[in-house]
């Protein structure tokens, strides 16, 4: 349900479409850097306007919120992505207390994504993971224990495969999270504890 090109204004009423959902849990990169993990797709009908409109399954039950859509043409064609009520309420419920969401954190750490060649040298079957290029001194990273050339492989039991993995990753994080980061460090697997503290300004 939704406001496409402002049509509510018309007939005061939402506009609805039909579809089924063809997938959940996918993590995306929108525009303009913004990431979203966990999407739900479906092929309702959703146009410009209808962001944060609901998404409704057959029972008459919000599981979504409507955000996103490709648009190769500037119109819908049927590839539409829905926040997870889930999350949403969880949003809701940090906004009520809070009054924001706090994302003013940092790690410390420079990331760069493997390559081949970086892939051949540490003998990886693939090019997944990142490797950390630097750990800022006094950081959340150096004190737990990061060391440049680790290979970060998993975050909370999530694959990384590219620094957009991690990038997602901690577009859902507060600050004072505690990340379980999974590392490849000579020949071994190693977990440290990653605690995202806040900034100082």
């Amino acid at each position: 349900m939704g406001n496409p090109f402002g049509l509510f204004d018309i007939a005061d009423k939402p506009t609805v479409t039909v579809g089924v959902v063809s997938a959940t849990g996918l993590n995306m990169r929108g525009e303009g850097g913004r990431y979203y993990r966990g999407m739900i797709q479906t092929d309702a009908a959703i146009n410009s306007g209808n962001s944060g409109g609901p998404l409704i399954n057959s029972l008459g039950e919000v599981i979504g919120i409507n955000a996103v859509i490709f648009t190769p043409n500037q119109g819908s064609v049927g590839v539409g992505f829905a926040i997870p009520i889930n999350r949403v309420k969880s949003i809701v419920s940090e906004l009520k207390t809070r009054g924001k969401i706090e994302r003013n954190y940092w790690t410390g750490l420079e990331l760069q994504n493997i390559d081949k060649r970086v892939a051949g040298y540490f003998d990886l079957d693939k090019a997944e993971g990142v490797i950390v290029t630097d750990v800022k001194r006094g950081s959340p990273a150096e004190r737990s224990g990061f060391k440049i050339g680790d290979i970060i492989t998993e975050i909370n039991g999530e694959k990384v495969v590219t620094d957009d993995s991690i990038s997602s990753i901690l577009a859902d994080a507060r600050a004072g999270d505690v990340l379980k980061v999974k590392v490849y460090r000579e020949k071994k697997y190693v977990q440290l504890d990653l605690k995202l503290e806040r900034r100082s300004t």
